[in-house]
């Protein structure tokens, strides 16, 4: 018998029913499988018990909002997430990102392009991506892209996906500076028109996250980041 192809899940957390079943039909008719919750502790429950690739997540939910639920979520998993939001100002931008979100979608916006991003941000969490298979070192810092796992020293670094695309990013052109706005284009989208200080607060958080790595990333002040020796700190 033929085996079906893997369908990527996607699980839907939006408390506006009919606008959650339009997405859903939309995103099933583009070849995803979808999930539904509508309302936070639902959508925790759901991830607890379910493998999903993707999270759509609205912020404006009654009891607790997108950004209390991601930060739950990343206590589970490292899959992507996409807020859905009415909100579009800077500072709910940046309060998106510190939640742990990797992109975000401002209502009304075109299905088409949520399927497209969606896809994106699967595969990247995937490491589907140029350049993946040989080792990448840099001192004491080692990436592995068919793995997608970062260490330190020998021990094991937990990454958000958009901190490890950073870090990825650099340490593929670990020979050159890598500016803000090339960073920015690749990893948000060539139509961001945010704050660079999201990206300035993703770098600073992948430092922390580095701890003894961490000074490998150097400011290269008003242009961008690159991968530094450690006698360069």
């Amino acid at each position: 018998m033929k085996q079906e192809a893997y369908r990527d899940h996607i699980l839907i957390v939006e408390d506006n029913r009919e606008f959650s079943q339009l997405v859903s039909n939309f995103l099933k008719a583009s070849g995803f499988e979808t999930l539904q919750a509508f309302d936070g502790d639902s959508a925790l429950e759901i991830l607890e018990e379910n493998l999903v690739d993707l999270v759509l997540l609205d912020v404006m939910m009654p009891c607790r909002d997108g950004f209390s639920v991601c930060k739950e979520l990343r206590k589970l998993s490292s899959v992507p997430v996409i807020f859905i939001t009415a909100l579009s100002t800077e500072e709910d931008n940046l309060a998106g990102y510190r939640a742990g979100a990797d992109d975000f979608m401002s209502k009304p916006f075109a299905l088409s392009v949520l399927a497209a991003k969606a896809r994106v941000l699967i595969a990247r969490s995937r490491g589907s991506a140029p350049d993946h298979g040989a080792l990448l070192v840099q001192e004491q810092l080692t990436i592995d892209p068919y793995t997608r796992t970062v260490t330190v020293d020998g021990s094991l670094i937990a990454l958000r996906p958009k901190e490890y695309d950073i870090l990825m990013l650099l340490m593929q052109n670990k020979n050159r500076t890598v500016t803000r706005e090339r960073l920015l284009s690749l990893l948000w989208g060539f139509d961001y028109a945010g704050d660079e200080r999201v990206l300035d607060r993703q770098v600073q958080t992948l430092r922390e996250h580095l701890g003894s790595a961490g000074h490998l990333i150097g400011t290269v002040y008003g242009i961008g980041y690159r991968i530094v020796r450690g006698d360069q700190k």
